[in-house]
């Protein structure tokens, strides 16, 4: 990706741009992932909790259908896969999930105690958890590049 910013206010950020433009490509694809993971996320957490499941086992559940979503858009548009053998990746992702899980669930539990509705506590969630996330797939489970087989330009 070729950022040229010459000749706008953003031109002073250009060198950062050209050394980290890649990460921020990726951060920012992450975010695209990250958003519509998070939008089947609370969605799917509204229906458990229409349907009556528990508020907590709903924030888990539907935040492992989040997870699945996601990583089958992260390998796709964002991550390259095969860093690890197949199983050690899957052992790796549900790892960086489980702990994704437990720092969702916790932050709305810790929130509901304030009191904040569910649907709020959920969506407050967002930000340490998308950053976890993130930071535990590119570290601990898929290269830290993305994929050549580029299909968003």
């Amino acid at each position: 990706m070729k950022l040229s910013l010459e000749d706008t206010p953003l031109a002073r950020w250009q060198p950062l741009l050209a050394r980290h433009g890649s990460t921020l490509e990726q951060v920012l694809r992450y975010g695209v992932v990250g958003g519509i993971s998070t939008v089947i996320d609370l969605a799917s957490f509204v229906v458990l909790v229409d349907l009556g499941l528990a508020v907590l086992l709903a924030a888990g559940a539907s935040f492992a259908l989040g997870t699945l979503v996601n990583y089958a858009l992260c390998y796709r548009f964002v991550f390259v896969r095969d860093r690890y053998r197949r199983s050690e990746e899957v052992l790796r992702l549900f790892a960086v999930s489980a702990v994704g899980v437990g720092l969702n669930v916790l932050c709305v539990w810790l929130l509901l105690a304030l009191p904040i509705p569910p649907l709020a506590a959920k969506i407050a969630a967002v930000p340490l958890v998308f950053t976890w996330n993130y930071l535990g797939r590119r570290w601990l489970v898929f290269h830290a590049h993305m994929p050549k087989h580029d299909h968003l330009h």
